[in-house]
Parts: C-alpha cells; structure tokens; sequence
C-alpha cells in the first residue's frame, strides 16, 4: 500500500479519477480476456495510453502502439473509455485535457 500511495499522492483530482477508471478497466479486462493480460502486458497497454495523450496534448495526432497483442487490446479498451470520458466532458474538456 505504501508503494501505491507515494505514486499517486501528487495526482490532481482528474487525475487520481483517470487513474481508478484504468485500474477498474484492467480488471474488468483481465476478467474477460483469454488470456489474460500478465503485469507487463498490463504497464505496456496503459504506457502506450499516456504516450499517446502526451502526444496528443503537443497537438499532434498520433496513436502509440503496444507491441503485444494483449497489451494493445487493454490499451484499446482503455483509450475507447477515456475517449468517451473526453466526448461527455463538453465545456469540462479542457480540464480534462489537463
């Protein structure tokens, strides 16, 4: 828990949201997947999510990929969600964006 609570103790509020809506996808995914994504598939899907929001907050359009393709699909799933997340924000999207 110690481990846990000093990564995510400088998140701002979106951010600890966006960080409970990925861990509640990667179980939910790793319910419903075969097979299931391992760790690594885990921080390889959810990497290749924040490069390609970093990217996307440079303005330019850019989708990173995940090299394995059980990554890439929990990377889908995520990036899907976080793109609704994003449409429904409307006049909030900007602090969303941040």
């Amino acid at each position: 828990m110690q481990f846990l609570v000093s990564r995510i103790a400088d998140l701002t509020e979106t951010q600890y949201r966006i960080f409970l809506l990925a861990q509640a996808l990667v179980v939910k995914h790793a319910k419903e997947a075969s097979p299931a994504p391992i760790d690594s598939d885990v921080a390889e899907g959810i990497a290749s999510v924040a490069a390609t929001l970093e990217t996307a907050g440079k303005g330019i359009i850019y989708e990173h990929r995940a090299a394995s393709i059980p990554a890439q699909r929990l990377a889908t799933e995520v990036s899907a969600a976080i793109r609704d997340l994003a449409g429904r924000a409307g006049s909030g999207a900007a602090r969303f964006r941040d």
